[in-house]
């Protein structure tokens, strides 16, 4: 098994690389996501995130700050569950907490809350 391991982990020239066995995987922080922002959604009954708020539920609950962007992008062109609207702000699709009278977090939700 030791060597079948390091056959897997090694390139051409001999040369082991364990540094991708340490992280996680991109689309399972992006399922991660996702599942926290339907969370959130729901909890606040609101539907609209700031980046900055997405950018803190997501660095709040593991995953790393510097795939967060990359990860937003991805909801938004592949999954397409992340709208993109004015100021920064994304609207999640499909939910049931639609209210389009309510504002995005920086005022309906306190920093630092739940998330």
């Amino acid at each position: 098994m030791k060597e079948s391991l390091f056959d897997t982990m090694a390139d051409d020239s001999g040369v082991v690389d364990f540094s991708r066995t340490s992280g996680t995987s991109k689309a399972k922080e992006l399922r991660k996501l996702k599942s926290l922002l339907y969370k959130v959604a729901e909890e606040e009954c609101n539907n609209l995130f700031k980046s900055e708020e997405i950018y803190d539920i997501a660095t709040s609950n593991g995953i790393p700050g510097t795939m967060v962007e990359e990860l937003i992008e991805s909801l938004n062109s592949v999954d397409q569950c992340l709208l993109k609207k004015p100021q920064r702000t994304w609207q999640l699709t499909g939910t049931s907490t639609v209210r389009p009278s309510q504002a995005p977090i920086g005022s309906a939700r306190g920093r630092g809350s739940r998330y």
